[in-house]
This record gives structure tokens, C-alpha cells and sequence, in this order.
């Protein structure tokens, strides 16, 4: 007369969609999930050592499962912060961008105020008699001198 026993696989079991995947590929009827292994259930003891390879069989096609799934996360990983690190460079250079472009906007804006404040002098001193000299420095700057008109 047979015996009834258990045999319980080695390999803790993490992804339990990945581990009954394996189960179904490997086309191995009775093995089931209990307790974080793979287990045959209710199996003719004389068949006890095939039953055990069946298991082994399934363990590693879990593992080759379960470690290519552990590689496709890794990469969709690095990829993540790949794009993260990338859409940060590209947000920083469009803050860098937005500067320049207020700086120069500001930039100009003097300008005009102030040529604006010296078309304002010249035209006051012109009013009040004065006479206007240029005087071009080394530096390529010019100097405006007003000198009073004596009659």
C-alpha cells in the first residue's frame, strides 16, 4: 500500500503571479502555493523522487522567471531616472533660458529709460543756454559737457 505525503520545494516563493506562471509553463499537474514554496499535494509515495524533480523543474523556471522580471524593473528603473535626471537638466536650462531673456529684457528697458532721461537733460539744457560738448574717453565711453553760453 502507497502513502500520502508532502514535498515542499526549496525556493521561497516572492512574486506569486510570476511563480503560477511558471506552474502553468511547466505543464507539472498538482503543484501548488502554500506558505511562500511550491508544494505537491496528496502524490503516491513510490513516485516520491520524480515528484521531487517535477518540483525542481518548476523552482528553476520560477527563478529564470523571477530574475528576468528583477532584471525588466531594474532597467525600467534606470530608464525612470533617466528620463527624472534629464526632464531636471532640461527644466533647469529653461529657468536659465527665462533669465537671460528677463535680463536682457531689463536690460534694454535701462536703455531706453536711459536715453529717454538724456534726451530730457539735453533738451532742459538747451532751454536754460547751455552749450553741449562731447568728449569721447579711452575707454570708448563719451562724456557730455554742458557749457554755459556767455553773450
Amino acid at each position: 500500500m502507497s502513502r500520502v505525503v508532502k514535498i515542499s520545494g526549496k525556493v521561497k516563493v516572492e512574486n506569486s503571479e510570476i511563480a503560477n506562471e511558471a506552474i502553468r509553463e511547466s505543464g507539472v499537474s498538482g503543484i501548488f502555493i502554500r506558505n511562500g514554496v511550491f508544494e505537491f499535494n496528496e502524490y503516491d509515495y513510490n513516485d516520491g523522487y520524480g515528484k521531487r524533480v517535477e518540483i525542481e523543474k518548476v523552482e528553476k523556471l520560477y527563478k529564470q522567471k523571477l530574475n528576468g522580471y528583477l532584471r525588466k524593473l531594474e532597467e525600467e528603473t534606470k530608464r525612470l531616472k533617466e528620463q527624472k535626471r534629464l526632464a531636471e537638466l532640461k527644466r533647469i536650462e529653461e529657468e536659465k533660458r527665462r533669465i537671460e531673456e528677463e535680463r536682457k529684457r531689463i536690460e534694454e528697458e535701462k536703455r531706453v529709460y536711459r536715453e529717454e532721461q538724456f534726451d530730457k537733460v539735453i533738451k532742459n539744457a538747451e532751454k536754460q543756454g547751455y552749450k553741449l560738448k562731447k568728449e569721447v574717453r579711452e575707454d570708448n565711453t563719451i562724456k557730455l559737457v554742458l557749457q554755459k553760453r556767455v553773450y
